[in-house]
């Protein structure tokens, strides 16, 4: 494994190295391992290694104030009955999903937790009695665990989507289409030229109540 060291204070390209490392130790309780896929050389790395940062930790010393990277998982269990597996295809990053990682989410899951609150893939296996989807079907998943290449949920929890769907836009169907619509058609009995005024317009619930809105013949003031 290679990485990178400050051995002095000074011209970057003159006091960090690329060395041969140990393979990190295996992850104890509460730990995880990653394989990091990005780490950008932020401002504050280049003050560190020139000296100039407010601390200067003992040399010589690791760096990487910021980074991103990939924990290997288990493949999922088989699908059992009822059950099918997907391979996930798209799955974005709800805003939600940022509130929970910052810990200002209205719940907090025990750690370390899976992510991926949307998601859309291909089922890839099928487990038995389950009679309306098949090896291929392209499905949104309502599961809450989307971050990953492969995951095991019930048949009941993925919704068949058509074969031609654009699969970025189905991981997004599930939180706010379905929030606007909600909005629209459960609490008052809207009529076609009737105005509809929300704030927050510019969301992702805010975007799409403006079109389903116009596709009903509500008006909107934004």
């Amino acid at each position: 494994m290679k990485k990178a060291r400050l051995n002095a204070f000074g011209v970057p390209a003159e006091v960090v190295t690329c060395v041969d490392a140990e393979e990190p130790a295996a992850p104890g309780a509460g730990e995880i391992t990653i394989e990091v896929l990005a780490a950008p050389i932020n401002p504050a790395e280049l003050l560190l290694i020139e000296g100039r940062y407010a601390v200067k930790p003992p040399l010589p010393a690791p760096l990487g104030i910021e980074g991103a990277g990939r924990v290997d998982a288990e493949e999922p269990a088989a699908p059992g009955a009822g059950e099918i597996t997907i391979e996930v295809l798209a799955a974005p990053i709800n805003p939600a999903e940022l509130l929970l990682i910052e810990g200002r989410y209205a719940v907090k899951p025990p750690l370390p937790a899976p992510l991926g609150i949307e998601g859309a893939g291909r089922v890839v296996a099928v487990g038995p009695g389950v009679e309306d989807l098949a090896e291929g079907d392209l499905v949104m998943s309502l599961a809450r665990t989307n971050w990953v290449e492969r995951i095991t949920l019930r048949a009941a929890d993925a919704v068949k989507a058509p074969a031609d769907i654009d699969v970025a836009q189905l991981s997004m169907l599930k939180v706010n289409p379905a929030t606007a619509y909600l909005m629209l058609r459960r609490y008052v009995d809207l009529r076609k030229g009737d105005w509809v005024i929300q704030n927050a317009a510019n969301s992702g619930v805010g975007i799409n109540l403006i079109k389903l809105a116009r596709a009903w013949g509500f008006r909107t003031v934004n």
